[in-house]
């Protein structure tokens, strides 16, 4: 057991919105409205490893929208002295969102959804001498379906039907100077982003050290 005198919690709004923790006592009735008001969707990466770049230089992002890949992502490894078996490796992160991700989500398999965007880069980048050169190219997979984490249960918050101006800064406002909210969804500007994470955090910092200072201070 951990005892503190004031604590930040950063859960998803997923895992709020679950019985994963126990308040004693219950969350007020006004943040908890806000909490269910707000929405949290899935996504999908298929992360993609490769031994050679098979996309022409200087391309980092395509978007097909129809398609079962809607977007890519292309990248390289940078070399440090710590990643030296990374050298001369590629990867492709394969994004999916929202409903299609949902969908996947609950009828798909991993190995699937690999092929599928192998084939999807097959067909983008085949030449006259390489038909299939994402296929030909493949090192390693991963596949990362955020619904599946059982400690996020999602991947992004979003404005969705029913939500109300104010929401986010329900679900950001702290309760009697000790326990304090933080998390993209708690952004009332920039979510769903790792900035708005990361801004979170700062602001429920700043917040744990004005109720940490002693009444009067000037520090």
């Amino acid at each position: 057991m951990i005892a503190a005198n004031r604590v930040v919690l950063t859960p998803s709004l997923k895992v709020l919105q679950s019985d994963k923790i126990r308040f004693e006592p219950a969350l007020p009735d006004w943040k908890m409205t806000a909490i269910h008001r707000l929405k949290m969707s899935n996504a999908i990466k298929v992360i993609l490893v490769f031994k050679e770049r098979f996309w022409p230089e200087g391309m980092w992002d395509v978007v097909c929208t129809d398609s079962f890949i809607p977007e890519f992502w292309m990248t390289t490894y940078p070399t440090t002295d710590h990643s030296q078996h990374l050298r001369g490796l590629c990867a492709v992160v394969c994004f999916i969102a929202g409903e299609k991700a949902e969908r996947l989500s609950a009828s798909m398999p991993p190995e699937e959804m690999v092929a599928r965007s192998l084939q999807q880069l097959d067909d983008l980048f085949a030449t006259a001498a390489c038909r299939a050169p994402a296929t030909r190219a493949l090192h390693s997979s991963h596949v990362a379906d955020w619904a599946k984490e059982e400690y996020v249960m999602g991947a992004y918050s979003f404005p969705s039907h029913g939500a109300e101006a104010g929401d986010r800064q329900a679900l950001a406002a702290p309760l009697d100077g000790t326990v304090f909210f933080a998390g993209e969804a708690t952004h009332p500007a920039i979510n769903p982003c790792m900035q708005a994470a990361m801004e979170s955090g700062l602001r429920a910092a700043g917040e744990v050290l004005a109720a940490a200072r002693p009444a009067g201070s000037r520090l």
